[in-house]
Parts: C-alpha cells; structure tokens; sequence
C-alpha cells in the first residue's frame, strides 16, 4: 500500500487476521477477506520473533529493525510482484512475513514497527491508514510521556531506505495529522492485536469493499464539528 494506501479510518477497529477469518470490532467484513492463499513460510520461529520484540522493544531501536529488514520502493510497479499485493487485492504482511520476504510497502513497515512495541507497556502503538482521492499511505503512530510520535516508511522524504522518524511531539493523534498530513482527507486508526501483528497471516479484501466497510475520520474537520 506504499503510495496507494487502504482506504478507511475508525477510531478503533480491532482486525483480527488469524487463521482465515478478518472480522473487525465494528462486525463488518472486509468484503472477501481471507487468508491470501499464496503460502509464505517463514524464516524465523515464534521464538525468534519474541526474542526480537522483547530486545528491540523502545521507538528508536525498533524504528531501525523495520528500516534494516525491509527494502521498501517508492514506485508501486516494483511492488506488484509481491506476494498478495496487486492493484486490487492488497495482503498486508505480519511482522513474521515482512522478515522473510525482506520487502514490502508502507502498512508492511507500520505493522512491524507497531508490533516491536506491543508488548512494552511504556508505548501505545497503532497503525494508521491515511486517504485523499488521489493518494494514499500508512504510517505508525505512538504514545509516550502523554505525547504522540510518528514513524513512516516508503515515504518520499525518508533519508534512508525511505524511511523517516519523527523527534515532534503531538497532543492528540488529530493534532499530528492535521499538522503533518494535510493533504490528506480522512485517516483511519487500525489496532491489532499483538498476535496479529507478530505472526498474522495477512488479510486480502478488495480495496473497494474495504473503503466501504468502515466510517472514517476526517483530518480536517468540518465547521460543524
């Protein structure tokens, strides 16, 4: 989804991608979603994955484990090769998957980023889906000292491998998109599990199905609001 990006945005949808089924908080289906049937078996034990997540466990470090382990591309077409990831069907890949296929785009960086941090209880660390009609992207976004941060992989202004971490600090999640995705639209703020997103086994859903199943928020609200 580097440059392309899922569409939707809810305050809270909890995706659970294990084993076949992909049923957010909300009760909706992502359209056809289901294990992408192209098997990716993987190089690291559950073990190894734990003992990574547990010594690379604070922003920084975990920051420079997900821009180190994956290539990310900012043309589209070098990525349509990937396993599950197409102009329609889009496989979002656990933190076990990106480690074995070594690539992958910016809701791949996203996740695994998040998923270092999901089990230190010092951080709270959500993926976010950010959408305009013409563009698209994820990034990760955390919580420390009552301040929120943001990394961002397959970004154009990524100094290495493409990838950029914020040192600015935010009130709110809305503050820090309005301040630094305006040209953005609306956003969407996906909280998985810490299993999803250690040894998930990927979602596909049809990006249009997907847009319709979820309310999203806009980034810059209007006078009503």
């Amino acid at each position: 989804m580097g440059g392309r990006g899922v569409k939707k945005f809810i305050k809270k949808s909890l995706l659970f991608l294990a084993l076949g089924s992909c049923i957010g908080l909300s009760g909706y289906r992502l359209g056809q979603c289901s294990i992408y049937n192209q098997e990716i078996r993987p190089r690291h034990t559950r073990e190894e994955i734990e003992e990574i997540v547990q010594s690379r466990n604070n922003p920084r470090f975990s920051f420079e484990t997900v821009r180190d382990s994956i290539v990310f591309p900012l043309d589209s077409l070098k990525y349509r090769h990937y396993p599950g990831k197409s102009t329609t069907f889009d496989r979002w890949y656990s933190m076990q998957e990106s480690l074995t296929l070594g690539h992958g785009v910016c809701i791949d960086g996203a996740i695994f980023f998040v998923a270092l941090l999901s089990d230190n209880p010092e951080y709270e660390a959500k993926v976010v889906t950010l959408e305009s009609e013409t563009n698209g992207h994820a990034i990760a976004i955390y919580k420390e000292n009552d301040s929120w941060h943001y990394v961002s992989f397959n970004t154009p202004k990524g100094l290495v491998n493409n990838s950029y971490f914020s040192y600015e600090s935010f009130e709110t999640p809305q503050e820090l998109l309005l301040q630094r995705y305006p040209y953005h639209d609306k956003y969407l703020i996906l909280d998985f599990n810490p299993e999803t997103l250690k040894f998930g086994q990927g979602i596909s859903g049809t990006l249009e199905e997907m847009i319709r199943s979820f309310d999203w928020e806009l980034i810059k609200p209007t006078k009503n609001e």
